[in-house]
């Protein structure tokens, strides 16, 4: 995994409920399918943003940017490649993580 750093005029002009923390680690881009996004974490394939409106309406096939925080992996932000915010996807299964 890539840790990629965002100018700090683009983390400036995002609201502070959606700005990601020190903590966040960012995925490589990913493309949109059926059923949300999908990631590898830790060797497991996990996919988010199923039941999200606003991930269903991009075009499936679209490249979006995808951060999350390792100790959190239940949800999501889903970004586009500009880091425009789109959504915080839940999981689409209940994401249990074991030690």
């Amino acid at each position: 995994m890539r840790r990629e750093r965002v100018a700090p005029e683009v983390l400036a002009a995002l609201p502070a409920d959606v700005r990601p923390s020190p903590l966040t680690s960012w995925h490589r881009p990913v493309s949109v399918g059926r059923d949300g996004v999908a990631i590898w974490i830790c060797g497991a394939r996990l996919k988010y943003g199923a039941d999200d409106q606003a991930i269903k309406a991009l075009p499936i096939g679209t490249r979006v940017r995808v951060s999350f925080n390792p100790n959190d992996i239940g949800s999501i932000g889903v970004w586009g490649m500009r880091y425009t915010f789109i959504s915080q996807a839940q999981a689409n299964e209940t994401v249990i993580r074991r030690h």
